[in-house]
């Protein structure tokens, strides 16, 4: 028989409740992260929203139905051993989605996010709090047995806690309620299923600042990611002017940009980063940050190694592609010729090895992490330099190529102005023009 398999988005979110009932019932299932395919899985969904439970020839939708689903089938003590306790549970479950409810409002607040999350953290949740500690017991509980509500709500709590830790240090009984379930060997099972997924919410209502010419260049990799990932930021883009004696003012980005940044990151170059306090720069080191911060670097030490590998070879594919860029002209049409065979061909080689190797669906695991990004737009800026069938040899690279291509969110990256910017800054003798 089939395991259950619960679909999400890679994410802390709804699927916090679900997932404990799962893991505390002691069901053996299967998460399925949606965020590649979800345009297709949309339409099978009822209300075409997940989180969805498929089980069998059933499929439950909506957080609360289906961890209600879960006990009703696998543990139906979970429900309440009494009248009493079963009410207490329902209320339970039900404050719980207030609570998330609270988190979304906070998190999508259209006019002072930050002051909306202090509310937020500050009076409404207390106040919760202050209200459960009068429902507990002399033990710090609220019912003799756990139940799905008092799972429910620590379920939710976890994900508020990312955002701030100590919500329960004034709430005494609160707080010997939630380490005591957090100690619990089931519930700790759960507690390291959430961590796999990235943080969604955030309390700050700045945007991420992102620099750097105005050309596709290191850049566009970066763009589709915040693309794929639904992040608000500034593209900072800076221009290279041809001056009248032939050289090039950069001046735009070395004389007015660069030094208050310089101030804050001494080794500030192009791109760069800033996220609130965090100032970074160097590429790989900006995807080694949106890998931790948004959980997107792989799920074990294999994976992160792989994605550290493939980014190392990205970098070493793009500068075999920058020498033959910004080279003279004359370079450039005497190598052009043999440059797909003799000078990419060594690195899409070494691509096509490791996909049949390691067997994944995308470079460096069966989920999108951040080295598919980078690794896809070298691909993709290698089709105005060679053509758009030049990994015809590479057959798994070349369908690893369509897959990331046709995923929603680079359909839609492909549409905007960024995407069509020119690959090459104006110095180039090959992309220094809009394709």
């Amino acid at each position: 028989m089939s395991k259950p398999v619960l679909e999400y988005f890679n994410i802390k979110a709804r699927n916090a409740v679900p997932m404990i009932a799962l893991t505390y019932a002691g069901v053996d299932y299967d998460f399925k992260v949606v965020d590649s395919d979800w345009a297709a899985i949309k339409p099978t969904c009822p209300f075409g929203q997940v989180p969805v439970l498929r089980d069998g020839d059933t499929v439950v939708s909506q957080t609360l139905a289906i961890a209600e689903y879960v006990a009703f089938k696998f543990a139906k003590n979970l429900l309440g051993e009494t009248p009493q306790d079963f009410a207490s549970s329902a209320a339970l479950l039900q404050l719980s989605e207030e609570i998330f409810v609270g988190m979304v409002k906070s998190h999508y607040h259209p006019a002072d996010k930050t002051a909306a999350w202090n509310q937020y953290f500050d009076t409404t949740l207390p106040g919760i709090f202050k209200n459960l500690e009068k429902l507990m017991n002399a033990d710090n509980k609220f019912t003799n047995a756990v139940t799905l509500g008092e799972l429910a709500v620590f379920a939710v709590l976890s994900v508020a806690k990312d955002l701030q830790g100590d919500i329960l240090d004034n709430f005494t009984k609160m707080s010997a309620w939630f380490n005591n379930l957090a100690n619990d060997e089931k519930v700790k099972k759960f507690t390291a299923a959430l961590a796999g997924c990235r943080s969604y919410f955030k309390r700050t209502s700045y945007e991420i600042q992102f620099g750097y010419w105005d050309i596709r260049g290191l850049a566009s990799s970066f763009r589709l990611f915040f693309q794929y990932m639904g992040i608000k930021f500034t593209d900072n883009q800076y221009s290279c002017v041809k001056k009248e004696d032939g050289s090039w003012d950069r001046s735009a980005w070395a004389d007015v940009a660069k030094p208050p940044l310089k101030a804050r990151e001494p080794l500030m170059n192009l791109p760069y980063l800033v996220d609130g306090d965090n100032v970074v720069t160097q590429t790989n080191a900006i995807w080694s940050y949106l890998g931790r911060t948004y959980n997107m670097y792989g799920d074990d030490e294999t994976t992160r190694s792989r994605v550290d590998m493939i980014l190392c070879q990205t970098m070493d594919l793009r500068n075999s592609f920058v020498s033959i860029c910004y080279g003279s002209k004359e370079n450039l049409e005497k190598q052009r010729p043999t440059y797909g065979a003799q000078t990419a061909g060594p690195h899409l080689a070494k691509f096509e090895a490791t996909l049949g190797k390691w067997g994944t669906n995308f470079i460096a695991s069966n989920n999108v992490t951040i080295a598919d990004f980078h690794t896809w737009d070298m691909l993709d800026q290698h089709t105005q330099l060679l053509g758009k069938d030049y990994l015809q040899e590479y057959p798994l690279l070349k369908a690893y190529y369509d897959r990331v291509g046709n995923l929603p969110a680079t359909v839609a990256y492909k549409q905007t102005a960024a995407y069509k910017l020119p690959l090459n800054n104006k110095s180039a003798s090959f992309g220094a023009t809009p394709p």
